[in-house]
C-alpha cells in the first residue's frame, strides 16, 4: 500500500523554506525581507501541492494528451511520483523566482 502523498509535503516545503532562508541569510538581507520571502515561498509551495492534489486527474489527463499517450490507469506509486514531481517542480520554480527577484531588486537599489 502506497503512502498518502500529503505525508511527503511537509518535508519538501520545509526544505524549500530552509533553502530560501539560508540564501537570504547568506546574502545578509534585512530580517523582515528574510522572513517575508521565507514564509511567502513556504505558503505558496504548500498551496502549489494542494492545487496539484486537487486537480490531479485533470492535470494528468492533459499531460498524457500533450505527449500523445493513451489514457491509462495509474498504480498508487505512479500517482505518488506524479504528484510529488509536479509539486516539487513548483517549489523549485518558486525558489528560482526568489533568487532572481531578490537579486534584481538588490541591483536596482544600489
Amino acid at each position: 500500500m502506497a503512502l498518502h502523498p500529503m505525508l511527503f509535503v511537509p518535508p519538501i516545503v520545509l526544505l524549500t523554506m530552509v533553502v530560501v532562508f539560508g540564501d537570504a541569510h547568506r546574502r545578509a538581507l534585512p530580517v523582515r525581507t528574510k522572513v517575508a520571502w521565507t514564509l511567502g515561498i513556504g505558503i505558496l509551495s504548500l498551496i502549489g501541492f494542494v492545487i496539484v492534489f486537487s486537480f490531479d486527474s485533470t492535470l494528468y489527463r492533459q499531460y498524457l494528451l500533450l505527449l500523445g499517450k493513451p489514457l491509462v490507469v495509474r498504480t498508487p506509486y505512479e500517482l505518488l511520483m506524479w504528484l510529488l514531481t509536479v509539486g516539487t517542480a513548483f517549489s523549485v520554480v518558486l525558489c528560482l523566482i526568489f533568487a532572481v527577484g531578490t537579486r534584481i531588486s538588490s541591483h536596482q537599489t544600489t
